[in-house]
């Protein structure tokens, strides 16, 4: 629930299936690049996403003050 809370506050739509099929896509491709399963395209899937999250969850530019400096810290961690 919170999740999807979180994926619809910032405008995507279906967030109530966002957040399934997401944490799906980062169960399956967590175990195939452990398991060294199509591990390059599975690394390909995990970083595209950490990249969408990132740029979509931690847009510091939008922030100002200690918002913005807390935001810049977990863009640049991801």
């Amino acid at each position: 629930g919170g999740t999807a809370a979180a994926i619809g506050s910032v405008g995507l739509p279906l967030p109530a299936l966002l957040a399934p099929v997401t944490a799906l896509v980062e169960i399956v491709a967590g175990a195939a690049l452990a398991f060294g399963f199509l591990a390059r395209y599975a690394a390909i899937v995990l970083l595209l996403l950490t990249a969408l999250a990132t740029v979509l969850f931690h847009g510091f530019w939008a922030f100002e003050g200690a918002a913005r400096h807390g935001q810049l810290i977990h863009f640049m961690k991801n």
